[in-house]
């Protein structure tokens, strides 16, 4: 996915206020990066959004999801910080979460040859349930 403007590098600020650690990862909808909150001086995750999801007819419902997620809060849930725009790049800030995605875990043991016991199936089903659950309570 082409990006029409530049995504922030190691050590740019994003809204004057967060400063780019690293990088953690992507995906169709961002990219990822550790941050530090200059006003609290404490880490955050930041995600780019790509521009294309903000300059298409979906624009006005992308940012309504976007401020919707800000409001779930739960234990099982990433909480979301704040949600802004700075020289075209729309982002928000949450929770920094350490340690492996998921998606990694599964790569992980997919080289390795190594299949997940039924138990283990079983807790990584429940945590994600879990985590649903309080979107659905809130009605969405």
């Amino acid at each position: 996915m082409d990006w029409p403007v530049q995504l922030p590098a190691i050590g740019d600020k994003l809204g004057g206020r967060f400063r780019i650690v690293f990088g953690r990862g992507a995906g169709p909808s961002g990219m990822v990066f550790k941050a530090l909150d200059l006003a609290l001086d404490l880490p955050v995750a930041v995600k780019v959004f790509h521009p294309d999801l903000f300059t298409s007819p979906f624009r006005d419902l992308n940012q309504l999801r976007l401020y919707r997620a800000r409001t779930y809060q739960d234990p099982n849930l990433v909480r979301i910080f704040e949600v802004q725009e700075d020289r075209g790049l729309h982002y928000l800030t949450s929770q920094l979460m350490e340690g492996l995605s998921l998606r990694s875990v599964l790569d992980l043991h997919d080289e390795s040859g190594e299949h997940f016991p039924v138990p283990k199936i079983r807790t990584f089903a429940n945590r994600l349930v879990q985590a649903v659950a309080p979107i659905h309570q809130a009605g969405a």
